[in-house]
């Protein structure tokens, strides 16, 4: 086979090759395109070759290649990068890009060579289902508070009931200008602790609704967390019977993390919980905190006698449901696994204990 068949060759495997290819040397001139570098600018080939990069894009978009090729060319070696181009119609094309060095007989670089996958399609897929998953997170923690309604209900007309009838003691003691005395201001204070009581558990209430998804992680106190959390569940359990008890936590401890995703999950558990128990003669949940040196550990446990082994490993897939239809949506347990491990955690089921256990393991600090 002469030079120019193999050349000839050469170049037809390149242009059957279902991705972009080109070749630049160290000044950023083009050696080599294939034939679908041609499709992508609708460039034909002779009018590439002996051009550099700026001639050729925009200058935001070759600045970026350029340093791409540069640090390949500096350190040798072969690189990836996720790199955006635009098409002749001016769309965004997004390619992963394997750019490599070619040497000489000295071993210096002479030339970058580039392979370049489109993945636009797949980084849009992904963006939506980013996206989707957004939507899902915040439905399953309205679905949550919904759980909750009738609860936060009942805990906001209480101080209301109190508001409403010191308010009426007052209207007589002014009837009577008695505004002065000890009767007077005690009944201030009163309504004061309600508006305060109010107040807490709609700022929970609307805390916990909030999107956080894109929040970034703090440090945040695990009392705080349990505190608000606490105003949304206190109502829904009082109504069902169930006892909630649980040790009194350090302040001081504090965990990096987005506090409404840990109250999103620590809901769930709840909720589940009361579900089971609401049905059984025993109707009571336990809280228990481990601090270990790198780990805070969670532990939501019921008077429910554990999970059946027939089903323990299907628990945390999506769409599973133990529940009756119409009552959950399968979701609850499969999105709490998964706000887990984006804390670089854990959640899981004690298989060895007694009662119904949940584990959900966060690190105090993250990486």
């Amino acid at each position: 086979m002469s030079i120019k068949n193999k050349d000839t060759f050469l170049q037809d495997t390149l242009d059957h090759m279902p991705v972009v290819f080109f070749v630049k040397d160290i000044d950023d001139r083009y050696l080599n395109v294939n034939a679908e570098f041609e499709k992508l600018f609708n460039w034909h080939r002779k009018n590439v070759i002996g051009k550099t990069g700026s001639d050729l894009f925009p200058k935001e978009v070759n600045d970026t290649l350029r340093l791409n090729d540069i640090e390949v060319i500096q350190q040798r070696k072969a690189k990836v990068w996720i790199e955006t181009v635009y098409d002749y119609q001016g769309r965004p094309r997004i390619y992963e890009t394997h750019k490599f060095p070619y040497f000489d007989d000295e071993g210096n670089v002479y030339a970058v060579g580039g392979i370049a996958l489109e993945i636009t399609d797949k980084i849009k897929a992904e963006e939506q289902l980013e996206a989707n998953r957004k939507v899902l997170l915040r439905s399953a923690r309205m679905a949550a508070v919904g759980e909750m309604a009738g609860g936060i209900a009942h805990e906001i007309n209480n101080p209301l009931e109190v508001i409403h009838a010191h308010h009426y003691l007052m209207q007589e003691m002014s009837e009577k200008n008695e505004t002065q005395g000890e009767n007077w201001a005690k009944n201030l204070k009163v309504i004061n602790d309600a508006i305060v009581r109010i107040q807490r558990i709609i700022k929970g209430l609307l805390a916990f609704a909030r999107q956080s998804t894109n929040d970034p992680k703090v440090e945040t106190s695990v009392s705080e967390i349990l505190a608000e959390l606490f105003e949304l569940c206190y109502g829904r359990m009082a109504r069902k019977g169930v006892a909630l008890t649980f040790p009194k936590i350090d302040p001081k401890i504090k965990i990096e993390c987005r506090p409404y995703q840990i109250s999103q999950i620590l809901l769930n558990l709840l909720n589940n919980a009361v579900d089971v128990v609401s049905s059984l003669p025993e109707r009571w949940i336990q809280l228990e905190f481990k601090e270990k040196e790198e780990i805070f550990e969670f532990r939501v446990i019921d008077s429910g006698k554990g999970i059946p082994e027939t089903i323990r490993h299907k628990l945390f897939e999506s769409f599973f449901t133990t529940k009756e239809f119409g009552f959950g949506s399968g979701l609850g347990l499969s999105i709490s696994r998964g706000l887990a491990l984006e804390h670089n955690g854990s959640l899981e089921i004690d298989e060895k204990a007694k009662n119904t256990t949940f584990i959900l393991r966060v690190p105090k600090k993250q990486i």
